[in-house]
């Protein structure tokens, strides 16, 4: 499962509570999942990825848990 991030580095939602939310989780629960930056000619784009996805209910159970802690 790949999500991705706003493109543009300077959008308000790397300013937003909700991001950092976002970051200190993953920092501090590695094994749901990881960030990743894709290096393209339009610039770098963030993503949030897990791993060995086999039904779309994993990926919303660690959405979840990301937004409820």
């Amino acid at each position: 499962f790949l999500g991705y991030f706003p493109p543009n580095p300077q959008d308000k939602f790397y300013q937003s509570d909700k991001f950092r939310h976002i970051i200190s989780y993953l920092n501090q629960n590695p094994k749901e999942a990881t960030l990743k930056e894709k290096h393209s000619a339009e610039g770098n784009q963030l993503m949030m990825r897990k791993e060995n996805v086999q039904h779309v209910d994993e990926v919303n159970a660690v959405l979840e848990r990301i937004l409820r802690n």
